[in-house]
């Protein structure tokens, strides 16, 4: 496309008493401002988008006269027009009198296709200027807004825009993703199960993934936060915006504004992920409480040393009762009683020497080494008999621990079965990683077959790995780990041919024990990584 002397864009350039688009400012519905002290300009804005701008008006009289046209006139389907630029590049639409005067028209689009989304949605039952919106004791409502009010149904429970009711967003503390009729939703919940901003539908997994790495980058930063109130709808909300003033993600609707500021001020808390003074730390968020934590120096006495941050999620196999008690058999005291059997034969012939005649003593060694052999033969015996009885204990325990493993497997595979029909979550036993770190073992991959096996059965089952651990070390350590221990077991399905769409890796640490953490049986229970079937 051609540039002018500046290098704008020729579509990005002010047309006819037109500013460019991204000019034109303020927040959702009528925004009106002023340039240069004379320039008076007004906009229709939704989504945080601009739907409709106007020309220059020379005061604000003349301004407010176009808004007020704007609302008599756009109820009508026959004041609304279509167009393309001259030279077809671009799209637009506009909004006309009853006298065929041009009163705003949208922005510039490169295709038919965008421009009449943004058509439909400013046509729409959402939009205040929308077909059926209605003046109500001076406020604007729209289609929506006017049938909930019939229906009863509270404000704040409705979708506004593109956003859904709040109660939908509800999901594990962090950020939850989940589909909806074809779109794409995040939300960020906090540990009180509240929720506390919201996205709107996207169109794609990567555009929603995009959404929350905007949030993190942005969320630090206090200017990029705003709190308003809906004059229209009567209700308070925060949102975060993007530093092109986009609208990222939105928190739910309260009806007075301190509920509006309580949610606002834990947000922003430092207990919040993405608080003030929340980073990424090894691709992990981390609160600024629990940096502070991690920095902390550490007291340890002299009496008592503090036991490992973090047990790993699923109990270390043990070594089978039978195993242990044979391993301390004939195998390994044999030298030690040959040992003391030469040193009892070495006394008897010295002490029996001293009374003998001398010509006794040439026959001596011949004697000793004759019952050294005698006893090293028995001794070889009796250890070889052992040896065998023991060989042969191990082989029944290893043959009853490779039948145990086999039914634990199986067992997966049936549970796995059953959840999908009931949609009940359960655990797996016998998944382990290794030592503090989030690397599955041989043994737990061989009973993740077996998930693999049943999930190709079902491609559209959806399901979350959830990680949990006891309550050793701390709390922001304990939901890194189960967080990077769910997300191995979910990357292994993956690997192994189940679509990541239908797979979410949530780590709760600490937060869900299901046995007592005063005792290692309950804390070895609470070290769990359960999956749960999404409906």
């Amino acid at each position: 496309m051609e540039e002018n002397s500046n290098n704008i864009p020729e579509y990005k350039r002010p047309v006819d008493e037109y500013l460019p688009c991204e000019e034109y400012q303020g927040e959702d519905g009528f925004c009106k401002f002023t340039l240069n002290n004379n320039e008076y300009y007004f906009s229709y804005k939704g989504n945080g988008k601009t739907y409709l701008r106007s020309q220059r008006y020379q005061n604000e009289p003349g301004r407010d006269n176009g808004i007020d046209s704007i609302i008599r006139n756009a109820p009508l389907d026959e004041r609304w027009f279509q167009e393309v630029t001259e030279d077809g590049k671009f799209h637009y639409y506009i909004l006309k009198a009853g006298n065929r005067q041009e009163i705003a028209r949208s922005c510039y689009y490169e295709s038919k296709e965008e421009m009449e989304k943004d058509y439909a949605w400013v046509r729409g039952a959402n939009s205040t200027i929308g077909a059926g919106a209605t003046e109500i004791d001076g406020v604007w409502y729209s289609a929506a807004a006017i049938l909930a009010k019939e229906s009863n149904t509270p404000v704040y429970s409705r979708p506004i825009d593109e956003y859904l009711p709040c109660e939908e967003y509800k999901g594990a503390e962090g950020f939850t993703k989940f589909t909806k009729d074809g779109e794409y939703y995040f939300a960020f919940n906090g540990e009180d199960g509240n929720t506390y901003l919201r996205s709107e539908g996207y169109t794609n997994e990567p555009g929603r993934d995009n959404g929350i790495e905007s949030v993190i980058k942005n969320a630090p930063l206090d200017e990029r936060w705003i709190k308003a109130y809906d004059e229209k709808e009567k209700y308070h909300y925060y949102a975060l915006k993007a530093g092109n003033r986009q609208e990222i993600a939105r928190s739910c609707e309260y009806q007075d504004e301190a509920a509006m500021l309580a949610a606002f001020a834990y947000v922003r808390g430092d207990k919040s992920l993405i608080g003030v003074g929340s980073k990424l730390v090894g691709g992990v968020l981390m609160s600024a409480a629990m940096l502070a934590f991690a920095n902390a120096p550490k007291e340890v006495k002299l009496d008592k040393i503090d036991p490992p941050k973090a047990a790993p999620i699923a109990a270390a196999a043990e070594v089978p009762p039978a195993a242990v008690e044979k391993k301390g058999g004939c195998g390994r005291w044999w030298p030690w009683l040959l040992l003391l059997l030469l040193l009892l034969l070495l006394c008897f012939i010295f002490c029996r020497g001293c009374g003998d005649e001398v010509s006794k003593i040439a026959e001596t060694p011949n004697t000793v080494i004759e019952k050294v052999n005698e006893s090293a033969s028995a001794v070889g015996e009796a250890a070889k008999d052992a040896a065998g009885k023991t060989a042969e204990s191990i082989g029944e325990v290893v043959e009853g621990t490779v039948a145990g493993a086999k039914e634990i497997v199986g067992s997966a595979a049936e549970k796995m079965e059953k959840a999908i029909a009931s949609g009940e979550s359960f655990s797996l036993e016998g998944l382990n990683f290794v030592y503090n770190k989030d690397e599955l073992t041989a043994e737990s991959k061989v009973k993740l077959s077996e998930i693999v096996d049943v999930l190709k059965k079902h491609p559209d089952v959806k399901l979350e790995v959830q990680g949990h651990t006891d309550d050793v070390g701390n709390d922001g350590y304990n939901k890194s780990l189960s967080q990077k221990r769910a997300a191995a077991i979910k990357d292994y399905l993956v690997n192994n041919g189940i679509a990541e769409s239908n797979l979410t890796a949530i780590g709760f640490g600490e937060r869900f024990p299901i046995a007592s953490n005063l005792t290692e049986e309950g804390r070895a229970k609470n070290r769990r990584i359960e999956f749960k079937v999404l409906k």
